[in-house]
């Protein structure tokens, strides 16, 4: 579970582990362990188009229990500095994210509870992507480690150095990364929630999922999936 704390910790959402395609507006359960079942695409489903939001950048991420020390250091050598995990879950991150997050909401939603479609109560719609492409990861479930990166002169990393904590099984190391790695779905009430109008007949109201609640997660899944 070291990856899947580390990335709840890093990011306050629902891991994807292992790391694969997942796109906003697609459709999920979540059961117990935090597994993720792919059911299906609301934009194949409705034929409709999902339009999203989208922030990308190429980075060094960190999350807030990883902090970094600069050692010094100077061109053209590099500098470097040591990147050290506390004893909470986190999360080093070494590459390319693009975060998605979905904006036609009220139209998809709208739209669903008009179609004619089988549809579970137990469906999480995802709004929102973390992505990742060919990034490097280091994850800790907890236990104290510190790793040195050296930097080149225009600032970006040029390598790291975590040979002791990986020895020591202190960090999880996952080299080049592609795919999601963590998602915010939302749970969809439809008919009793909202008063019914000529414009959503049925009525229907949404909640964001909370990672850290127990009670977001189902026993399991019975029927086939993929």
């Amino acid at each position: 579970m070291t990856y899947y704390d580390a990335v709840k910790s890093a990011f306050g959402c629902f891991p994807l582990d292992p790391p694969r395609d997942l796109v906003v507006g697609d459709y999920v359960r979540i059961t117990w362990g935090g597994k993720v079942h792919h059911r299906g695409s609301l934009a194949k489903l409705l034929g409709i188009e999902i339009e999203f939001d989208e922030h990308a950048s190429d980075i060094e991420y960190m999350s807030n229990s990883v902090s970094k020390a600069e050692l010094g250091g100077s061109a053209p050598l590099g500098a470097e500095a040591k990147i050290s995990f506390s004893s909470t879950p986190g999360l080093y991150l070494k590459g390319s994210r693009r975060v998605r997050r979905a904006r036609n909401l009220d139209a998809v939603f709208g739209a669903l509870s008009r179609a004619q479609v089988d549809w579970s109560f137990r469906n999480r719609i995802v709004i929102e992507t973390h992505f990742v492409d060919g990034a490097e990861l280091y994850c800790s479930g907890g236990t104290r480690a510190d790793l040195k990166a050296t930097y080149g002169p225009n600032g970006a990393v040029v390598s790291i150095d975590a040979g002791a904590a990986l020895e020591h099984r202190h960090l999880l190391h996952m080299p080049n990364v592609t795919g999601t790695i963590a998602f915010s779905p939302v749970r969809l009430v439809f008919g009793f929630a909202l008063p019914a109008s000529a414009r959503d007949p049925a009525g229907y109201a949404v909640r964001e999922m909370d990672v850290n609640d127990p009670d977001e997660y189902e026993p399991g899944v019975t029927e086939d999936v993929r």
